[in-house]
């Protein structure tokens, strides 16, 4: 089988912060855009753009979090990044061994 340049899997390749953004949400759960920022020294530009290609493919959200003043827009996995996130994890056990 031979992908396609405009594979979807191809957008990881384009986007080096793919792996690390959705990892990141897979253990926090949720995160705010300022936090990504603050706590994990990504460019606001580098996650702007990554986190649209990842809502293109389906694997991020945005929802606004009513609880806070001034409310906050939390991105998070989908089920369907979840799935990408669990098949990473089988990927990089396999490359362990």
């Amino acid at each position: 089988m031979t992908i396609q340049e405009d594979s979807p899997i191809f957008q990881f390749e384009r986007h080096s912060q793919f792996i690390r953004i959705i990892f990141i949400l897979d253990e926090k759960g949720g995160l705010n855009f300022q936090k990504f920022i603050d706590d994990y020294s990504i460019s606001s530009t580098t996650l702007y753009r990554t986190l649209e290609a990842l809502k293109k493919l389906k694997i991020v959200k945005s929802e606004i979090d009513e609880s806070t003043y001034p409310k906050r827009s939390i991105i998070s996995l989908t089920e369907r990044g979840k799935l990408v996130v669990q098949k990473l994890k089988e990927i990089e056990e396999i490359l362990k061994e």
